[in-house]
This record gives structure tokens, sequence and C-alpha cells, in this order.
């Protein structure tokens, strides 16, 4: 009978723990969080991703990467906090309680689809804007759990009232050819 490493022998690779490879990563820089809801879940998910998970990092060095962070109404909530290991979690705890709010996270964003901008000038990047905004706030709104699948007939009026008349009388001439217009055929066109 043979034995694996007489197996592994023969073929083009090798069984087994690979050696350690040293592959130099880009630093990932920190995302700035000045209070905007819109960028929050943004901010929250990667800094809990960096740091605040990071059993590496002391609290001391937690609390410097979230000051650091923070700017405007967002640092204002821990700014009378002295810098000190047992303050981060505190500190990350204010940040949280003020941001971490669904119901305005939720209103935010439906907010800002109704405060898309109107086309004016018809040109590729400005659609492409238009349309990458929709699809921003659309997912973070199913990440915060809303029903947006039933949305497309809301969302098509909403973003026909932002288009100028020129993209507004194509869509309308290629939506007959669609039974059922959904985001999906909006966003293709």
């Amino acid at each position: 009978m043979l034995t694996n490493r007489e197996i592994c022998a023969d073929s083009a690779f090798i069984v087994g723990p690979t050696p350690e490879q040293n592959v130099k990563l880009p630093v990932i820089d920190l995302p700035k969080f000045d209070g905007n809801y819109g960028s929050w879940l943004e901010f929250r998910d990667i800094f809990e991703s960096l740091i605040n998970n990071n059993s590496a990092i002391n609290g001391i060095q937690k609390f410097h990467y979230l000051l650091s962070s923070l700017s405007g109404d967002a640092r204002q909530v821990i700014a009378s906090l002295e810098i000190t290991n047992s303050n981060y979690d505190v500190a990350w705890g204010l940040v949280r309680t003020r941001y971490d709010n669904s119901r305005v996270l939720i209103q935010n964003h439906v907010k800002a689809l109704f405060d898309i901008e109107r086309i004016i000038p018809e040109s590729f990047k400005s659609i492409r804007n238009f349309i990458d905004n929709i699809r921003k706030h659309m997912r973070a709104l199913t990440s915060l759990n809303q029903p947006t699948d039933n949305w497309d007939t809301l969302i098509i009026y909403l973003a026909t009232t932002k288009m100028d008349s020129g993209s507004n009388r194509e869509w309308e001439q290629r939506k007959v050819a669609v039974a059922q217009p959904n985001l999906d055929n909006f966003q293709t066109y």
C-alpha cells in the first residue's frame, strides 16, 4: 500500500499545511464619521471589524482610533470623556446609542431617496450617479430589514419624477414592452 507521501510525490500539489507566505497587504484607512446617518452603517461595520473586535488592540488604542475617526457632531458625543482603557467601552457605547437607531436610519434613507437631485443635463455620468444613489439607499433599507422587494412601483415613480424629459419619454416607450415593470427593468434601461 502506498503512503500519503508516496502518493503526493507523483501529484502536482502537496497535501498538508502550506508554508506561511509573507504577503504585504495595503494599509486600510479607517473611515471617518461626522454624524451623518447615511454613512453610519458603513462606518460602524468597518470600525467594529477592524478595531472594536480586534483583541490585539487595548482599550486606550481603540479609544484613540475612535477619536481619530470621528469629527463634528459625532466627536461631540464623546468629547467630555477622558482617554482611559475603561472609557473606551463607554465611548463606543455612547456613539452606538446615538447613531445605531434603526428608526432614524430608515427615515434618513427614505428621505434621501425623495431628496435625490433631478437629472437636468442628460449625461451618462449623471444617470449613473442617480441609479447608484437609488441602489445605495435601497441596499441600506434592505439591510435594515425593510420590505424593499415590494417597493418597485413606488421607487420607479419617484425616480421618473427626477429624470429629465428625454429619459422619461424613453422609459415610457420601453416599459410598454415589459409586462410588469420592476426596478431591475428600470435600472437596466
